[in-house]
């Protein structure tokens, strides 16, 4: 996200009405500037040219669309119309050093929680009103409630969609082809073929402008004027209402502003701490954003705010003109402004993140190129952006962390704040962690927030399976059951073959307390048990009860089956012997609940933790796009469902 909410107190800005006024500028800047064009892009060398970063833009405009990809594509192919010759890119793989990657699934998860937390609410005020026996105050605070409850559930449930699928720079090009967005458009322009970059879009971008490849770079990132310098233009707004382009020097947005002609309505705002402008030394304009918070450093360094930090460079510049001696001085202001653990060696770092990522295209096998001269030395938390003549250092302490969710533990300086989780007691960074209570003494990674969050460990679990830590289980594998390996296993293994092993002997005299057993995969996919109705795509919705392979009769057993899961338990029904049951027993239908109740010996508390486990797990394929069979076995009606289940 570049800057943060800083973007707009350190960058001028200029409001446009309309994209021709945007051409407008565009043609004026090719005409005044002298460029080269890309051949490989377009060969019409007269037609300004916008760079997008595609990751960007799906994001802004198309989080909405039915289709992100498609309505992107068709995007692009709108912004070509008006004369740009327009070139996607797209992020290649993320480097460990963009720890705003990491903020950003975090931010995910926490939403994808809040939106679960807020349903149950939802279910709450809905049966009261549903039951009635209220005065028409408090009908009409409850009705008030249930109308902010869906506005939150929305937002919550959007924010916790990533839209930028795995593939994307595939996808895109695949619809931008559909819609011959590569073709001649009416203005003129087209829309190149997606450049993917070998690690971000943002430093392919930045080495194009470096090249004088393009006239603006299309993104809401604040960070391209503020890395690149006065002359670089960006559209940080680029809606259907609103158009508005940025830059770090109000003279060449005035620049800009004079192509318009004197009946332009574009509105010129001034930022209050225009830091940037002027400041041509590539690693101070990198070391501003690290201190007032960027990609590689999100939040920056407590204290020093835009404000602060202006009076700082400007009593700077008064003792000095020489550039490097300005930059030594502003880094020496910040080690020792900043938190104690952000060394010199530190921030330096965070700097040759930004200065020193490679601007090549995904594959390349040539010379790595860069916004500047290569790196000399680079420290190991930077090791992949090196150079064949890069000379790699230790550099600042590297730590891991858990992640905020499984599969995507990262890499982080360990100068930068972390705990160790009151939980699982692994290390996680402060972007991936969350307090369970308000007093904000028990730090949480988000696995283990959402686990204690909704099926808390009580003390007053009684002594059973449910109640035996992890350790335990290892030891008891290891001591009485003689399982060699037990420290090697993940969590869900140790749990599988404690289970195994401590409930073999219980078997077969409580064999009868288990109504629906586990099975097999191979022998739920044994299609000679049981026989299918009709399939179903989960993106037509109920348009599979029209298919004529379904008999009437099993009509009311199918629907049933739909409302079951729909039916959550009351608040009121107690689900164990604790005071206060954990919120999960009202998160989740209660089919499930008696499902994990009554599938095992013993086990439902954690097969429902494990449910919550893989539930928040981004890496669980979700059933939307997915199909399903209705089917029958044994006179009844079933569904079967496929996804694959992360380890």
């Amino acid at each position: 996200m570049g800057l943060g909410n800083n973007g707009s107190k350190v960058l001028y800005s200029l409001k446009l009405p309309s994209r021709a006024n945007v051409a407008t500028i565009a043609v004026h800047l090719r005409q005044s500037e002298i460029t080269s064009a890309d051949p490989a892009n377009h060969s019409a060398s007269d037609r300004p040219v916008i760079y997008v970063d595609a990751n960007n833009v799906i994001n802004v405009v198309s989080r909405k669309a039915v289709d992100p990809v498609a309505h992107t594509a068709n995007f692009l192919k709108e912004w070509s119309q008006e004369g740009f010759i327009v070139v996607p890119v797209c992020d290649g793989p993320r480097p460990q050093s963009k720890q705003q990657t990491n903020k950003s699934r975090a931010v995910r998860q926490k939403a994808k929680h809040k939106s679960v937390i807020l349903r149950q609410d939802l279910r709450r005020i809905s049966r009261q009103l549903k039951d009635g026996g209220v005065d028409a105050a408090t009908r009409k605070r409850l009705e008030d409630e249930q109308a902010e409850l869906c506005k939150s559930i929305k937002s919550a449930e959007t924010q916790s969609v990533n839209v930028v699928p795995p593939n994307f720079p595939m996808l895109l090009e695949e619809e931008l082809n559909k819609i011959s967005a590569h073709d001649k458009q009416k203005g003129g322009g087209s829309v190149a073929p997606v450049v993917t970059a070998m690690f971000e879009a943002d430093a392919l971008i930045k080495g194009a402008f470096m090249n004088k490849k393009f006239q603006l770079v299309m993104s809401n990132d604040a960070d391209y004027p503020a890395d690149l310098g006065d002359k670089c233009i960006a559209i940080k707004e680029f809606g259907t209402k609103n158009l508005v382009i940025s830059s770090t020097s109000k003279v060449t947005l005035e620049k800009a502003m004079s192509s318009l002609g004197n009946e332009s309505n574009a509105n010129l705002k001034v930022p209050p701490h225009p830091i940037y402008e002027g400041v041509v030394h590539i690693k101070m304009r990198a070391l501003i954003s690290v201190i007032i918070g960027c990609d590689v450093c999100p939040g920056g360094l407590p204290g020093i705010a835009p404000k602060t930090l202006a009076s700082e460079i400007a009593k700077l510049k008064e003792s000095s003109a020489n550039n490097e001696d300005i930059y030594n001085n502003l880094l020496a202001y910040a080690v020792k402004s900043g938190p104690p653990s952000f060394s010199e060696e530190v921030l330096t770092t965070f700097v040759n993140a930004i200065v020193y990522q490679p601007t090549n295209e995904f594959g390349c096998e040539g010379e790595r190129t860069y916004i500047s001269d290569a790196p000399q030395e680079l420290p190991g938390y930077l090791q992949e952006f090196k150079s064949a003549a890069t000379i790699m250092e230790s550099g600042p302490d590297v730590l891991e962390c858990k992640g905020s969710c499984y599969g995507h533990s990262h890499n982080f300086l360990g100068a930068m704040k972390h705990h160790q989780c009151n939980k699982c007691k692994e290390i996680v960074c402060h972007l991936c962690s969350t307090d369970l209570h308000k007093s904000g003494t028990d730090k949480y990674c988000l696995p283990c927030y959402v686990e204690e969050k909704m099926l808390p460990e009580e003390e007053n679990v009684s002594a059973d399976a449910d109640s035996k830590s992890l350790q335990q289980m290892r030891k008891e594998l290891k001591d009485e059951y003689n399982f060699n390996g037990a420290d090697q296993l993940s969590i869900d293994e140790v749990e599988e073959a404690w289970l195994s092993y401590a409930l073999q002997r219980e078997m077969e005299e409580m064999a009868d307390k288990v109504r629906f057993p586990i099975y097999d995969a191979s022998a739920i996919d044994n299609e000679d048990k049981w026989d299918v109705l009709a399939e179903i795509d989960f993106n037509n919705g109920g348009s599979f009860l029209l298919d004529d392979k379904i008999e009437d009769m099993h009509l009311p057993d199918i629907l049933e089956l739909f409302a079951a899961f729909v039916r959550f338990g009351s608040s009121e029904q107690k689900h164990t012997t604790w005071q206060k049951d954990g919120s999960v027993y009202t998160a989740i239908p209660q089919m499930f609940i008696d499902f994990a109740k009554e599938c095992r010996v013993d086990a439902s508390y954690r097969l429902l933790r494990r449910c919550l486990r893989h539930t928040f797990d981004s890496r669980t394929e979700s059933l939307d796009k997915k199909t399903a069979k209705i089917v029958l076995c044994n006179g009844e009606v079933g569904i079967h469902l496929s996804t694959p289940i992360p380890a």
